[in-house]
C-alpha cells in the first residue's frame, strides 16, 4: 500500500506480499520534476494514472536563500530525503495495451 503526505512517499507491505523489504525498498522511488522546458511541463502533467512513463533527465539539488532540497543518489535509501529531484528533459509515455503513444 503506498500513499504520500507533504512530498513524502509512505509504504507498507502486506503479510502476503511476495516482495521483500528490501526488494520493495529498491525497486521504487519518490520524484520531484522539474521541467526542463514549458512542452516538458505539458507532457508530465498529461501522465495519467496507470499509465508507464520513461522520464530521463539529471539529478539535481534545489538550493536558495529559505529552502534547499537535495537529491538522493543511492538506490537502497529510505525515510526523511530518500527523494530523487529530476530536471527532466525528456518524456516518452506509453499504454500498455497500445504500445507508445507519445514520445517528445
Amino acid at each position: 500500500k503506498f500513499s504520500q503526505s507533504a512530498r513524502t512517499l509512505f509504504w507498507e507491505k502486506s503479510a502476503n506480499c511476495p516482495i521483500t523489504r528490501s526488494e520493495l525498498g529498491s525497486h521504487h522511488s519518490n520524484n520531484h520534476c522539474i521541467p526542463a522546458t514549458p512542452e516538458v511541463r505539458c507532457e508530465l502533467f498529461a501522465i495519467q494514472r496507470h499509465e508507464l512513463a520513461t522520464l530521463e533527465g539529471y539529478l539535481v539539488s534545489v538550493v536558495g536563500e529559505k529552502y534547499s532540497a537535495h537529491s538522493s543518489l543511492v538506490r537502497f535509501d529510505t525515510g526523511a530525503h530518500a527523494c530523487e529531484i529530476l530536471w527532466v528533459t525528456h518524456v516518452t509515455r506509453e499504454n500498455i495495451g497500445t504500445g507508445r503513444i507519445r514520445n517528445k
